[in-house]
């Protein structure tokens, strides 16, 4: 992680697993996840032995140089702009296919990513019909 690179497919999806069973409640938002196509075919498979299913799957969009800035801004030790950098070639390569997975199903819900948080949630709870 501190490189950029993705936590392991079946370490990830077993503590999702953990969470949606202990959240005890109808419906949870997954901040973050899926991000490969793995890791959406083992959340489909999950739900479906659930008896359960997505509903929506938003994707945030912003420029890259706003996402360099936001993020090497956190003070986190391992957001370096060299990190970010490869963060997000990381995610062209890994996440990006997700939209081609999602998006025929009806499930995707692009949101402008850039303004005020205030704007920004707004559009969010536009997008997941709350």
């Amino acid at each position: 992680m501190a490189r950029g690179d993705l936590v392991d497919d079946s370490l990830i999806l077993g503590l999702i697993e953990e969470e949606i069973s202990r959240a005890g409640v109808e419906g949870v938002v997954l901040d973050g996840f899926p991000r490969t196509l793995a890791q959406a075919e083992g959340l489909d498979a999950l739900l479906k032995r659930r008896g359960e299913m997505l509903s929506r799957v938003v994707l945030l969009s912003a420029p890259e140089e706003e996402v360099v800035r936001r993020m090497t801004g956190r003070g986190r030790i391992d957001d370096t702009a060299e990190t970010v950098r490869h963060r997000l070639q990381v995610y062209e390569e890994s996440t990006e296919p997700l939209v081609r997975y999602y998006e025929p199903r009806g499930v995707l819900k692009r949101v402008d990513g850039v303004g005020t948080v205030e704007d920004i949630h707004a559009r969010i709870e536009s997008a997941v019909g709350a």
